[in-house]
């Protein structure tokens, strides 16, 4: 069974939607969206992302809230400051989280996947659920089969709406993954990147080696052959 790098808990941090929208649907979708960076990091860097999770940082990241200007905090309280995890260092604590009064709680005990993370990685993830969600957050099942949602994010759009905002994504997904490129370049921090791959170039190796490219297949949605193989990035 393929590891988790994501938890659900903490998808309202990694996505660009107000909190009226439905988060419950688009954790469905956070495996989907992993194994997207999973076909991109690599089977080697990304188990080795998810071997490095801190235990800890879980642990506190549910009995956490979100940081209130208003309450004062006790040593060892948690909170969650802009998708960051800290740890109150003072009693009577009403200071925003910083690096003096507050520990930042690391989401990976490598700094380095650490660094990625909170570069554009967890963003990416949060993007990339969000993306596949949408068709579901538009239309529901009831008695009379699919029909429009009734949700304030829906009830005063139209389909082409939904189709600017695929588009949308898109944008901050390429935007994402660009600067993720960029980081992993460093062969001293990331040394399993890039994986071992091999050119798609015939239906036959799209069938014997399947996900060993790098790249979002469904970023190359016109080039889908017939076995389904949306080409190479």
């Amino acid at each position: 069974m393929k590891k988790k790098l994501t938890k659900s808990c903490e998808i309202e941090c990694l996505i660009p939607v107000g909190p009226n929208y439905d988060f419950s649907k688009i954790c469905l979708f956070i495996p989907i969206a992993e194994n997207e960076i999973f076909k991109c990091l690599g089977k080697d860097l990304f188990n080795d992302f998810c071997n490095s999770l801190n235990p800890v940082f879980y642990s506190s990241y549910k009995l956490a809230e979100k940081w209130n200007e208003n309450k004062q905090y006790s040593v060892d309280d948690f909170v969650i400051s802009d998708g960051l995890l800290y740890k109150s260092l003072i009693n009577g604590n009403t200071n925003e989280p910083d690096l003096v009064s507050w520990e930042q709680v690391p989401k990976f005990l490598n700094p380095y996947y650490n660094e990625l993370w909170y570069c554009g990685l967890g963003d990416l993830i949060g993007w990339l659920s969000l993306y596949h969600s949408l068709p579901t957050t538009w239309v529901q099942n009831t008695n009379s089969g699919l029909t429009k949602a009734k949700t304030e994010f829906v009830e005063s759009a139209e389909i082409g709406d939904v189709k600017v905002l695929r588009s949308s994504y898109k944008k901050g997904i390429e935007t994402y993954w660009e600067k993720i490129k960029d980081e992993l370049k460093n062969k001293e921090h990331f040394p399993l990147y890039p994986p071992n791959q091999s050119e798609c170039s015939t239906d036959a190796d799209c069938e014997v080696k399947p996900r060993k490219h790098s790249g979002f297949a469904f970023l190359n949605e016109n080039k889908s052959n017939k076995n389904g193989c949306n080409g190479c990035n």
